[in-house]
C-alpha cells in the first residue's frame, strides 16, 4: 500500500534561554503560520491531501509540539503523539543507537496502515530519517517541509517546502 509520510522541522526557537525547553520564538510562529497557508493550498489543490487514516507524531521538546499541534488540529482536528524515539539524540546515545531508534520508528511506521503520516523533530534527527527512506540526507531549515510517497519503508520524494514564510508573501 503506497503512503504519504512529511518530515518537519520544527520552527525557530526561542534562544533566551537556551539550556531550557522554551519552545517557539516568533519567526517560529510565523514558520508556523507559513505552513498552515502551505496545507490550505495544498488542500485546495489535492483533495486527496491528507485524507484516510491520519496519524502525527512530535518529539517531546515544546518546539516541535508548538509547530506540529497547530497543524494537526488544521488538518484532521487531532493531537500529535509525543513520542520520545522521534526526540533529538540523548546525552550519551551512540549514533549506531540513535540511528537505530529512527529506523525502527520508521519501520513501525510502515506497519501502521496509515494514508498520512506527519512527523515534527530535529536537525540531527531528520538527516538520518530521509537518508533511510529516501537514500539521501537533505539538510533542512527550521520549518520545512519534506514529504515522501512511500511503499513499505522505501520512499520517492514528492515535496519541498524549503521554507514556509514564503507562503507569507
Amino acid at each position: 500500500m503506497l503512503w504519504r509520510l512529511v518530515f518537519i522541522r520544527h520552527g525557530d526557537r526561542d534562544a533566551s534561554a537556551s539550556e531550557v525547553d522554551n519552545g517557539l520564538s516568533l519567526k517560529g510562529r510565523e514558520q508556523v503560520k507559513g505552513l498552515e497557508r502551505f496545507i490550505k493550498s495544498r488542500q485546495k489543490r489535492d483533495k486527496e491531501f491528507a485524507s484516510g487514516k491520519i496519524l502525527w507524531f512530535s518529539s517531546p521538546k515544546l518546539r516541535c509540539q508548538q509547530t506540529i499541534s497547530p497543524l494537526a488540529e488544521l488538518v484532521s482536528g487531532a493531537k500529535p503523539q509525543v513520542d520520545p524515539r522521534v526526540d533529538e539524540a540523548a546525552f550519551g546515545e551512540s549514533e549506531e543507537d540513535f540511528t537505530q531508534r529512527i529506523e525502527e520508528f520508521i519501520q513501525e511506521l510502515s506497519r501502521q496502515n496509515a494514508q498520512w503520516v506527519f512527523v515534527c523533530s530535529h536537525a540531527d534527527w531528520l538527516p538520518i530519517a530521509l537518508d533511510y527512506v529516501g537514500g539521501r540526507a537533505l539538510p533542512m531549515n527550521k520549518g520545512a517541509w519534506v514529504e515522501y510517497t512511500m511503499l513499505g519503508v522505501g520512499g520517492e520524494l514528492s515535496w519541498i517546502c524549503p521554507d514556509p514564510l514564503i507562503f507569507s508573501l
